[in-house]
């Protein structure tokens, strides 16, 4: 039975990775770990002209180091409880503190088109409010020079009239000021609750090797919950990547490595040729 479940989780490997054909592929024994998800929840306060609250929640794989978007996947398990039902060993990876960084930087992500969002709103708001202060006390300030017309042209003394015109300017300019003090946006983040899930994957080491003899050792999980192969680490930039390929030098690698690599040579290549041009010139000059 358990040689039959090797077999089948092999064949489903072999499916799901993308790997070049000239690359020589040995697959160690499967074995069940334990595979950690920390679920940082943040709350965000926004506070302008009312106070509002977020949560929302950052998940981090700990042994990958990082960003993943299961928790709703989890939520709706059936198979989920408090604890795990077999102690199976424990992979590792980052500490809840390796790991918070990384989740704070993706939460200040999110707060920023959730902020950008406000900040419309609030601009839309405050240009509103703004002409209708501008507009009332303009109509006063209006009605005050029509009677300070009307006192002149009777012989009176307009002085009255003329501080009243400048207590409405003042007046003006200090509820616009406070207006503005009003809508201007404060967004403070704290870390409410870490919530870790402990989940059981099947881990396979992998080994791809090059006609160079350059080989590279890896770790293939394979995920029951969704029963897919998960992204591998490329040997070479670390990002996840499911296809693997042999590069010009023999190197192992992901596709995005195969690109920089052409471009890398590409520029040696342009060097190589500027090099050898200055020689020439630099010969022919001495002949000359």
């Amino acid at each position: 039975m358990l040689q039959f479940i090797r077999v089948m989780i092999l064949l489903k490997l072999r499916q799901q990775l993308h790997i070049d054909k000239n690359l020589n592929i040995e697959f160690g024994i499967p074995r069940i770990l334990h595979f950690t998800l920390w679920f940082y929840w943040f709350q965000a306060t926004f506070v302008c002209d009312e106070k509002t609250q977020h949560l929302f929640e950052v998940g981090i794989d700990q042994y990958y180091g990082r960003l993943t978007r299961r928790f709703q996947e989890l939520l709706e398990s059936t198979q989920i409880a408090s604890a795990p039902m077999i102690p199976y060993p424990d992979i590792g990876g980052l500490a809840p503190t390796e790991a918070y960084p990384l989740a704070r930087s993706e939460a200040i992500i999110k707060l920023r088109s959730m902020m950008k969002n406000y900040k419309m709103t609030l601009t839309t708001h405050l240009t509103q409010e703004s002409n209708l202060i501008t507009k009332y006390f303009d109509g006063m300030i209006a009605e005050a020079e029509e009677q300070k017309k009307k006192t002149l042209n009777l012989g009176k003394d307009s002085e009255v009239i003329q501080q009243r015109k400048r207590s409405l300017e003042l007046e003006k300019q200090a509820r616009l000021i406070e207006l503005q003090k009003k809508m201007t946006l404060k967004v403070d983040v704290k870390l409410l609750n870490l919530l870790s899930v402990v989940m059981p994957k099947i881990a396979t080491p992998l080994k791809p090797t090059s006609k160079h003899n350059l080989s590279a050792d890896l770790i293939v999980v394979w995920n029951p919950l969704t029963e897919i192969v998960e992204p591998i680490s490329c040997p070479h930039c670390w990002n996840p990547t499911l296809e693997l390929i042999q590069g010009s030098r023999g190197t192992i690698h992901c596709t995005r490595c195969k690109d920089e690599e052409t471009n890398t040579s590409r520029k040696e290549s342009k060097k190589t040729l500027r090099n050898q041009t200055e020689r020439v010139s630099a010969i022919n000059r001495k002949q000359s």
